[in-house]
């Protein structure tokens, strides 16, 4: 197991622990096991952090390209087509490092959430902001 996958074990081990609907024996053996991951791999809170926001970006990713699937009917093609580079910027974004991630994961939070001031109404921005809030509450992140 990499580094990157054990800070997201963790973190998920973490919210599991966390959910009030998680049984007391449950909970208290996946604070075990997040704890055991985080020595072995000597795991700092940052090393964490990082952990999180990369899967949740990788995450965000993912739930935006499948809206583009479902929008992909709208979406020009041919030679200025959205489609290609849309795809190929989703190629592009896939093979970021964990801390390009991680800071793009607060820019990309920063400008949605400044969109969705002045222009909030468009269907477009609310289904992003919609989508990014989701992925941002599953990985418990407050950004």
């Amino acid at each position: 197991m990499t580094r990157r996958e054990a800070a997201e074990k963790v973190a998920k081990l973490r919210r599991l622990a966390d959910d009030p609907r998680t049984p007391r024996e449950e909970a208290h053996n996946a604070r075990e096991a997040a704890a055991k991951i985080t020595r072995e791999h000597k795991l700092k809170e940052q090393d964490l952090a990082t952990g999180r926001m990369c899967a949740a970006f990788d995450d965000l990713v993912g739930e935006l390209e499948k809206a583009v699937q479902r929008r992909s009917a709208h979406l020009p093609t041919g030679i200025f087509g959205a489609e290609q580079s849309i795809k190929t910027a989703l190629d592009g974004i896939r093979k970021m490092t964990d801390v390009d991630k991680a800071t793009r994961l607060r820019q990309l939070t920063t400008v949605v959430r400044t969109a969705a001031i002045f222009v909030g109404d468009h269907p477009v921005v609310a289904e992003v902001k919609a989508v990014l809030d989701a992925v941002l509450k599953n990985h418990d992140l407050m950004l």
